[in-house]
Formats: structure tokens, sequence, C-alpha cells
């Protein structure tokens, strides 16, 4: 297993999904999508057991898969040595109010030893795009307002800590994206990315950042967040999880300011929701890279 394999993996999930329209398009969209998948094959006998599901839905899905193997090997004795196993995998999505929620669990026993192969597989996505307002009831229309932008991202878990465990021969990784962009105004982006085998060793925690942009009154502006972990494994097991949420907030700096959203969304401040659809598999360290746009 190696890190081609993981995006390749991604990649045709993703493409399986038909893309949201582009923030011009719909006035507010939203999505999300789980798999699960385990996959168990012997060559003593030829047989092949798969077991996997793929859910979408606008606000939440999720997806679980298991699956057990039986194999018998027959040594220079002719005495049979039995091996079973068993695997498992699920993820969780969900979005709303401009809150993102994932996660994503998998573990798989042994291969076979008759030279078969045992792994699984599980990926989350979830997806939204918004149109706002700049509101005001004391300013003119196109009064220069300054927004204060603040994206948070929740990392309960991730492992392995390595984006490959070359002895679990397991991997998982998460991508983040956050932008606010105005047609007029300020724009800005934040992307985090965990398990690429680029940047520094840190524990899960929450990641925080903020910014100012310009806007203007009643001009249009844009929010977009996508969040997507996934993982592999074909001898032991990984967990990413973000279901602790990953918020986007908007403040503007003038009282006498609002917004509106096609969703209806507050972006405001709120306490988090707790955690949701989780199979821990223990807290670690792990690689991230931050990079802003």
């Amino acid at each position: 297993m190696h890190k081609s394999r993981l995006r390749l993996l991604i990649a045709a999930l993703v493409s399986c999904v038909p893309l949201a329209h582009s923030a011009l398009g719909a006035p507010y969209e939203a999505y999300t999508v789980t798999s699960a998948g385990v996959t168990l094959a012997t060559t003593t006998d030829g047989r092949t057991n798969q077991s996997g599901t793929i859910t979408s839905g606008p606000a939440s899905s999720s997806a679980p898969a298991e699956n057990d193997y039986y194999s018998s090997v027959l040594d220079e004795f002719g005495v049979a040595h039995v091996t079973s196993g068993h695997g498992e995998s699920a993820s969780s999505a969900s979005v709303f109010g401009g809150v993102l929620r994932g996660s994503a669990t998998g573990s798989v026993g042994m291969s076979p030893p008759d030279g078969g192969t045992a792994t699984c597989n599980s990926f989350a996505t979830a997806h939204f795009n918004d149109t706002l307002e700049v509101l005001s009831d004391t300013l003119a229309a196109g009064t220069l307002i300054q927004l204060e932008v603040t994206s948070t991202l929740h990392i309960e878990t991730a492992t392995p800590s390595v984006y490959i465990d070359s002895i679990t021969n397991s991997s998982a990784s998460l991508d983040y994206l956050a932008t606010v962009n105005g047609l007029n105004g300020g724009d800005t982006s934040f992307y985090y990315t965990v398990g690429d085998g680029v940047g520094g060793y840190v524990a899960p925690g929450v990641y925080t950042e903020t910014q100012i942009i310009d806007l203007h009154v009643g001009e249009t502006f844009y929010v977009v967040g996508n969040l997507h972990m996934g993982g592999v494994a074909s001898n032991g097991g990984y967990a990413i999880d973000a279901s602790n949420t990953a918020n986007i907030y908007l403040n503007p700096l003038d009282p006498s300011v609002s917004f509106s959203a096609a969703s209806g969304a507050t972006y405001s401040a709120v306490p988090e929701p707790g955690t949701f659809g989780l199979a821990s598999f223990g807290v670690s360290t792990l690689l991230i890279r931050r990079k802003r746009r």
C-alpha cells in the first residue's frame, strides 16, 4: 500500500458523485458522500468476499462494512492449518450552517497465509457553497466594511501517525478547505492537509486561524467549505476523526453591518456539537501541512 493508491481510491470515490455547482451557480448547495468496503480473498479456493456501501445525502450520510474470511493451508506433511480473520470499516459525514463533520475508520486482520489479501477502506466527504449579501441599516450601499473570518478545524484522532505505516501497511489522510470570496471585495482561504507526508509533527487538536477581508455594503459574497478524509489498510487499522466540527465564523467589525445567507446560516460562534459516529483506534501524533492560499 502506498501513497498513490490512497489518492487513486479517493479520486475514484469523488468521480462517482456529481460535483456541486460553483458558488456562482445555485445560491446554496450541500452534499455528503460516504463509502466503506472490505475485501477478503483467498487463493486456496479462489474465493473473494466483498462487502461495501456508498451513500450520499444533502445533510448527512454514513456507511458501514464488515466481512470475515476463512482459509485452510496444507503443510508438507498434509496437515491443514486453518486461519480466520475479520475486517470492518465505517465513515460518517454531515454539513449544516457552515459546520462540516466527518470521520473514517477501519481495521483488518492479517492477510490469509495462502497468499490471499485482506483489505479495508473508507472515505467521507462533506461540502457546501453558500451565497451571502452584506447588509446595513445605516451605511450607504458601496460603503467599505471589514469582515472577520475565522476557520476552526478540530481533529480528535488521526492514526497511523504518518501517512503510510509500513508495519501495519495502513494509511490515512484528511483535506479541509474553506474559502470566502467577494466579487468586488476581499477573499481568503484556509487549507489544511493531514497525512500527506509533508510538514511538521503536531498532536491532534484544534487549529484556528482568523483573517480580515474588505467587502462593501450591498455586495454579494460566497462561502465554500469542503472536508474530505479517508483511509486504507491491508494489515492493521487507521482512524481519521474530525467529527467534532470544522467551522467557519463570520463577524462584521461594524455593529451596524449584518449579512443574509441563502442557506439561512448565521456563521456565528456557538459551542461545538458533540462527536458522532466514531470508532476510536487511539490518539496518536499526526503529520499535518497547513498552506494559506
